[in-house]
């Protein structure tokens, strides 16, 4: 029997226990996005606080919150179509932007012996983006691709 291009003849008896109906009424696409944002945001706060602490960007930590928000989508969302991948990889790069920018805050927080809440009310946001896209470099734009690819790929469940 082929039904939506996979042949289950070939499938080990057990291995599918769903036909593909009960599958995609156990997929849920708005908890896969609350599970990838908590990902996110995760993500992003780590991105912080280890780029504050080390003083340097680590570019592998964008493959991180990739990994985590894929993960959070796919064991969450438990979708099967493209729209887990590409929110993932959405996800992903906001996860790795918004960490930039806690951390710039962050070091503006440890320059100046202030708290990050003090910080984050006084300096204003349209100043550390700007900031940001004038210091962005190759590899950034490197980095934040294969967090989207890799959260991408992951965020998909197979069957």
């Amino acid at each position: 029997m082929v039904e939506n291009n996979i042949d289950y003849k070939n499938i080990p008896e057990g291995e599918i226990n769903l036909t593909s109906e009960e599958t995609y009424k156990q997929s849920n696409l708005i908890l896969g996005i609350i599970a990838g944002i908590i990902g996110a945001s995760i993500g992003a706060i780590l991105w912080a606080i280890i780029t504050i602490s080390t003083g340097s960007q680590i570019g592998f930590m964008a493959i991180g919150v990739g990994l985590l928000v894929g993960v959070l989508i796919r064991k969450v969302g438990k979708g099967y179509s493209g729209i887990y991948g590409l929110i993932g990889a959405v996800l992903a790069l906001g996860g790795c932007i918004i960490g930039n920018i806690l951390s710039i805050y962050g070091f503006v927080a440890k320059e100046e012996s202030m708290s990050m809440i003090q910080v984050l009310s006084e300096v204003n946001l349209s100043m550390v983006i700007s900031f940001l896209i004038d210091n962005i470099n190759i590899y950034d734009f490197l980095f934040y691709g294969l967090a989207m690819y890799q959260s991408f790929k992951i965020s998909i469940n197979s069957y």
